[in-house]
């Protein structure tokens, strides 16, 4: 009888190394996937604000305002017609794309949207599950003897326009005015 008992603990001090090892391990999965996920955001980012620039053949003092404006456009900021900021700004920039560049940089700013939009669902789900393993009584309790969050996740920070954030600040949803 006393060795069915030992086994049985043996067993139990088994199965729940192998659990805190697997919870260790997923935790520290989570976090790093996180951070990586928060800079594939920007590097989509960058990566269309490149390719409009350079169609565009935009000057270098001229970046950082194109930059500004297709960033906007990309998290929404002018609705579904946003992509008329931009071109009001070749138009104030006196620039002349031809019609095909004026579809590749549509094109370029619509799919760097919509990128942008999956990586950032996938970061909110992300940051969701990572918040929910700290609200459950036994998971919360033994990351935080742990140590976890052994990394800085309070940088992480969804993108959202400004009438969005203004939205969810205030709970009143207004219409969106593209320029």
């Amino acid at each position: 009888m006393g060795k069915f008992i030992a086994a049985g603990l043996g067993l139990f001090f088994i199965v729940s190394l192998f659990f805190l090892i697997h919870l260790h391990n997923s935790q520290t999965d989570l976090e790093n996937d996180i951070l990586t996920e928060d800079k594939q955001s920007y590097v989509v980012l960058t990566k269309t604000t490149n390719t409009v620039m350079s169609l565009l053949s935009v000057k270098k003092q001229d970046y950082k305002a194109f930059e500004d404006i297709i960033k906007a456009n990309m998290v929404g900021r002018n609705g579904t017609d946003g992509n008329q900021a931009v071109m009001q700004m070749v138009r104030e920039h006196n620039l002349t794309p031809d019609q095909s560049a004026i579809k590749k940089i549509t094109q370029a700013i619509s799919s760097g949207a919509e990128e942008l939009q999956m990586r950032q669902t996938k970061l909110n789900d992300m940051l969701n599950s990572n918040n929910k393993k700290y609200d459950y009584l036994l998971t919360g309790y033994l990351l935080k003897k742990m140590g976890f969050p052994k990394k800085d996740l309070s940088k992480v920070k969804l993108l959202m326009s400004e009438e969005a954030q203004e939205a969810n600040e205030t709970g009143i949803l207004k219409p969106i005015n593209a320029q």
